[in-house]
This record gives structure tokens, sequence and C-alpha cells, in this order.
């Protein structure tokens, strides 16, 4: 299962996400849930990182062999809130057909510690 935490701050920002573990929907190479959920997640991040922030603000991590894909943003902005919004919506998408791959869950006030 892909595990995918949102984090906001109390404004209704979003401070970064993170995505842990495979899907677990197929074999390797074939399951098409893990292939989508890590389209989202790289696209998302290299959309931060090319489009809202180039000049930085965030710190990022992945770890393939893991499945883990993380974005941590300093200082969020309409640009880097709206990339969020648009992988959550495909990331419920995802959630709603096939719950038992994906789970979504908010966290607020909080950043990843793994970075």
């Amino acid at each position: 299962m892909t595990k995918i935490t949102i984090y906001e701050d109390g404004s209704g920002s979003y401070l970064g996400f993170s995505y842990e573990g495979h899907a677990g929907a197929a074999q390797a190479g074939e399951d098409i849930v893990c292939a989508a959920l890590s389209m989202l997640g790289i696209n998302t991040v290299n959309a931060i990182e090319k489009l809202a922030l180039p000049d930085g603000g965030y710190e990022d991590a992945s770890d393939p062999e893991k499945g883990y894909i993380s974005i941590r943003i300093k200082e969020p902005c309409h640009d880097s809130d709206l990339l969020i919004e648009a992988m959550i919506m495909g990331v419920n998408y995802l959630t709603e057909a096939y719950p038992q791959y994906v789970r979504l869950k908010r966290k607020g006030g909080v950043t990843d510690d793994r970075i």
C-alpha cells in the first residue's frame, strides 16, 4: 500500500507531501496503480522545483526502492499550492478506484521529519 501524507499549515497552504511504500497492485513493472502514483508525485515535485519555486525554498528526497517521495516547502506560494492541489485531485481519483492500494491523509502544521 502507498501511504500519502499531505502537510498543511494553519492557513490552508501546503507545506509539502510524502509518499511511502509501493502500491502492491501487481508485480513490479506491471503495477499501474504504483506507476500512476509515482507519476503524480514525481511530476508534482518537478513542477514545484521548476515552475513554482525555481530559486529554492524547498527540500526534496526520494528512494525509489522503498517507494519514497517527499518535498517540504519552506514558504508556500499560490503556485506550489495549486500544483499540490492538482496532485491531490489525481490521488483522490486513485484512492476511490483502488482503495486497497492507496491511503491519503492530511496533517496540519507539521512537516516531514525524514527530509
